[in-house]
């Protein structure tokens, strides 16, 4: 391909200009803040780039009688034209919007957990407080979405910090960037994020809401769209009917949850001649001309503002973009519940809270952990009191303590009040406050005023960890965790909460730490929560959790 014709393939995807966020004006609040809704990423309509030339030796250059070296703009490149398909799943309209705009699965799941797309705080101050707030509300878990791609790719490009240059436009603009509302400007000019690595060719797209899918298993509904996509390729009357995906799609389980699409899988095509996008068979050969090649995968994706930075000349951009942010650090309170996972409850249907209840409860339970150890030997338990060890057979101190201060203990109940929890977080003043994955909090139940901790006992040599509430100066640290999962946490995330105890080291999990790992060796039927550490005879006691934004105004004070 000549420069002419690849300069014509860069103007078709604008592939000097960075990606932005577009957001619709809803209104005014009650507040009086403007109401926004995320609805789409795209393109920004300036470039921030433009592509340097580079050398090419006389036997590179497909004219023979050239003789010299020359230079084109012609970018790097790697023929790959292997196709493949591709689902996966999202769980929110931002992470779906990544992927119908041609950004890796990796790429969309990052969207969210990384937070404003996993980026600096520089990439976070490129939005203003409604427009964060609005990607804060649009990022919480809502109904999954399974999505898949036929992709017939052609060239892969590498557009990175030795291929571009800043363009004019931009430069001068990025000098007038002073304050936090021109670093907004800019980013609303310019974009907020640049793929740095991108497959240009043809795609066929298509996603399917899991309500509509009709089945909560991700395996599943991979299976079925795949069996719907295949049919619409193969198939005469060119989309595979919902009568072959359902007869033919049919899992080996025993499950209600079964897919019953409605009506034949529907494909958006990027590339080719998109006027077939619904007749796969004749799309396809529209994809070989090289205009008709459009962006069907981005990856390796970074912060335009740490992009620049990369540049020669503008190493400085990065810091400066992150001072403007700092400026703005606040601290925010995250009020929240945490759910018990569905198939642990004892109704499915009725949800159990973590929730402070009367220490009667843990004092009573407790007591019956040590009642049940007289009762086992009770001449081992007269030997040891005989030779002064009866602080084996004693009530702790700290658990009589508790109950004669009145603080309460933790269970997992339907029917209390004590269930909202708050943990203060730090922010920018364009961010959406949230909670980590992998990151140590206190939390504090601000309708009681009391801080969550961990009291840790000892019964014949055993460490024993039970959770409470007390003042401040007696506060634990707690950790939310699901597996290598990082980054913000969204409403209807599952996770484990870890408790750390007093001494700083790390106790194990939520769970009911006075039952024992078989029947009879403990209390068969405590409910008071502690912890212990992970491991598959632990897993019965463990408790699995579902975190639960609440709005600040519903906070029961």
């Amino acid at each position: 391909m000549s420069e002419k014709e690849w300069n014509i393939v860069i103007r078709n995807n604008s592939l000097t200009s960075a990606s932005r966020l577009v957001f619709s004006n809803l209104g005014r609040a009650s507040d009086g803040s403007k109401k926004l809704k995320f609805r789409r990423i795209e393109r920004a309509p300036y470039s921030a780039f433009v592509l340097k030339p580079r050398k090419f030796q006389p036997h590179e250059i497909s004219d023979s009688e050239v003789k010299i070296e020359q230079q084109f703009h012609i970018p790097r490149f790697v023929v790959a034209d292997d196709s493949y398909v591709d689902t996966f799943e999202t769980k929110s309209s931002v992470a779906t919007a990544m992927a119908r705009s041609s950004f890796s699965s990796i790429e969309a799941e990052a969207s969210i957990e990384g937070g404003a797309f996993g980026f600096s705080a520089a990439v976070s101050a490129g939005f203003s407080s409604s427009e964060s707030n609005a990607l804060s509300k649009q990022s919480t878990a809502e109904s999954s979405t399974m999505n898949i791609t036929y992709n017939f790719p052609r060239v892969v490009l590498h557009l990175d910090e030795y291929s571009l240059a800043l363009s004019d436009e931009c430069s001068q603009d990025l000098i007038r960037v002073k304050d936090v509302n021109s670093l907004i400007a800019f980013h609303h000019k310019y974009g907020h994020f640049f793929a740095t690595r991108v497959e240009l060719g043809g795609r066929l797209f298509s996603s399917e809401k899991f309500s509509t899918l009709g089945t909560s298993s991700e395996s599943e509904a991979t299976k079925q769209m795949k069996i719907s996509a295949s049919a619409s390729f193969s198939s005469k009357f060119v989309s595979g009917s919902a009568s072959y995906s359902q007869e033919n799609g049919q899992s080996g389980q025993d499950s209600d949850a079964r897919r019953s699409m409605q009506s034949s899988i529907s494909w958006q095509a990027q590339g080719g001649d998109t006027l077939l996008c619904n007749n796969p068979p004749a799309w396809c050969p529209t994809v070989a001309p090289f205009q008709n090649w459009r962006v069907i995968k981005q990856e390796d994706v970074i912060p335009l503002g740490d992009f620049i930075g990369r540049i020669p000349g503008y190493e400085d951009v990065p810091d400066r973009f992150n001072k403007l942010a700092e400026i703005t650090r606040r601290k925010e309170t995250v009020s929240f519940r945490l759910g018990l996972d569905a198939w642990q409850r004892a109704d499915k249907n009725k949800p159990e809270y973590l929730s402070l209840h009367h220490a009667w409860r843990i004092r009573q339970e407790v007591t019956q952990l040590y009642t049940n150890e007289l009762t086992k030997d009770p001449f081992a338990a007269i030997k040891g009191l005989q030779s002064g060890q009866w602080a084996n057979y004693q009530i702790p101190y700290a658990i009589q303590e508790l109950y004669d201060s009145g603080h309460p203990g933790l269970a997992f109940e339907d029917n209390s009040t004590d269930t909202v929890y708050d943990i203060e977080v730090e922010t920018l003043l364009n961010q959406a406050p949230a909670l980590h994955y992998g990151v140590r909090y206190q939390i504090f139940n601000r309708k009681r005023g009391l801080w969550l901790r961990a009291i840790l006992f000892n019964q014949n040599g055993k460490e024993i960890t039970v959770l409470a509430a007390g003042p401040k100066h007696e506060a634990t640290l707690f950790e939310f965790r699901d597996q290598e999962r990082e980054g913000p946490m969204r409403n209807g995330d599952k996770c484990c909460l870890l408790v750390y105890g007093p001494d700083g080291r790390q106790k194990g999990i939520i769970a009911l730490s006075l039952r024992g790992q078989n029947p009879g060796e403990g209390v068969d039927d405590a409910k008071s929560i502690g912890a212990l550490p992970y491991s598959v005879p632990n897993e019965g006691r463990i408790r699995f959790t579902v975190l639960e934004m609440v709005d600040q105004a519903d906070v029961p004070t």
